[in-house]
């Protein structure tokens, strides 16, 4: 846990300077926006996959799917369900699992998009 604290530090440092907002689960919801599918390498050669669409993202980790919604920021973005929750800019992100607080995804940037 206490290497898990500087990089939700660092993270959050990164959200506050972020001038401008990707898609979030409330700006998203409020437009048209056809879905859009983005592959992240994160740190220790995880792989997290997130398709964004009007009504929140899929986030596929480890084999699993996970379907989130939007939640509420001043920047950046945050989704999540009762398990898990997909939150950062849209250059650096991380995946957290919300019962156990521990980080599954960690420093993850978009390689990919389609």
């Amino acid at each position: 846990m206490r290497h898990l604290f500087p990089s939700l530090i660092l993270l959050s440092v990164l959200l506050a300077c972020n001038d401008e907002a990707p898609p979030s689960g409330q700006g998203a919801a409020e437009r048209d926006v056809p879905p859009r599918t983005v592959a992240y390498a994160c740190e220790a050669d995880k792989k997290v996959e997130v398709t964004y669409a009007r009504a929140g993202v899929t986030v596929r980790f480890e084999g699993r799917s996970y379907r989130m919604e939007g939640q509420p920021v001043d920047q950046g973005f945050r989704f999540g369900d009762k398990y898990v929750e997909w939150l950062g800019r849209e250059d650096l992100a991380l995946l957290s699992e919300i019962r156990e607080g521990r980080v599954l995804a960690l420093n993850c940037k978009p390689v990919a998009r389609s």
